[in-house]
């Protein structure tokens, strides 16, 4: 998995970890295409926390105003935001996206990052169409 922190002078998201991500997606599902065809898109599940109530509620006044705006950084070239809850009061929450690269990842979660101390824990997943998609090859390569 990959974080992305405020803390860090640099992301664990760099280009070798890019390639990894890459390589084992296409070794999972053959040629990075999603269930529709879609060439490079893969999902992530983006698991989020503020370090502080103070921070989750600064942020709080900047995500129902994002929310109300029509989410517009929700959907972009080779990005999609598919599904988000959260728990305002814990200051945690999770979104399932799709993305043709962690870096669209990276840039979408970037603003959050640097305005509001988010910590963001990125894992590659896969629907249940994919996992039955793919199961017999994975579970036959494993031997």
């Amino acid at each position: 998995f990959c974080s992305l922190t405020t803390n860090r002078a640099s992301c664990v998201v760099d280009s070798t970890a890019q390639r990894c991500v890459a390589n084992a997606f296409d070794l999972i599902w053959g040629a990075g295409s999603d269930r529709h065809g879609n060439q490079n898109m893969h999902h992530y599940q983006l698991n989020w926390n503020f370090a502080s109530q103070e921070d989750s509620w600064a942020a709080g006044v900047a995500f129902a105003d994002y929310i109300r705006s029509g989410s517009p950084a929700d959907r972009f070239d080779g990005f999609e935001v598919k599904y988000r809850v959260c728990d305002p009061q814990g200051g945690w929450g999770t979104a399932i996206v799709c993305a043709d690269h962690i870096s669209k990842v990276w840039q979408h979660t970037a603003p959050w990052i640097k305005h509001f101390k988010v910590q963001i824990e990125i894992n590659p997943v896969m629907s249940d169409d994919e996992f039955v998609a793919n199961q017999e090859a994975v579970y036959a390569a494993a031997g």
